[in-house]
C-alpha cells in the first residue's frame, strides 16, 4: 500500500528530507535519514536485533535481494515506513501489517555507532 502523507509525531532523529543519498539504494537512504556514517553492509546481510518496531528503527525486509526502510509510525497492528528503491529509484512510504511475513525484524541505529 502506498500512503502519503503520513502524520509523524516522534521523529526527532529522522532527517526525512535528505539530499545526499542514492535514490536507487535503500541502504543509502537509510543512512542519510538516520545520519549513519560508514558502511553498514547490504540489506540482506544486516541482522535484526529486535522484533519490536519503534520510530526510527531500521525495518529489514525479505523483498527482492533484501530491503530496508525506516519506521516512521506504528500501532499495535501496523507499521508505516519510509524507504527508497521499493519503487525503482524512488522514495516512498507505505503501511504494512506488523505480522507481514516479509518483515525479518528491526535494527537500532545505535548498533552501527
Amino acid at each position: 500500500m502506498y500512503v502519503l502523507p503520513v502524520n509523524i509525531t516522534h521523529y526527532d532523529i529522522l532527517n526525512l528530507k535528505p539530499t545526499n543519498f542514492e535514490s536507487c539504494s535503500c541502504i543509502s537512504y537509510v543512512k542519510a535519514v538516520l545520519s549513519i556514517q560508514g558502511s553498514i553492509g547490504n540489506a540482506k546481510d544486516i541482522q535484526p536485533t529486535t522484533n519490536q518496531p519503534f520510530v526510527g528503527a531500521i525495518v529489514l525486509l525479505k523483498d527482492g535481494f533484501g530491503h530496508a526502510g525506516i519506521v516512521i509510525s506504528h500501532t499495535d497492528k501496523e507499521i508505516t515506513i519510509t524507504e527508497a528503491n521499493y519503487f525503482k529509484c524512488q522514495v516512498s512510504e507505505r503501511t504494512l501489517k506488523r505480522t507481514d511475513p516479509k518483515i525479518r525484524g528491526y535494527r537500532r541505529v545505535i548498533d552501527f555507532i
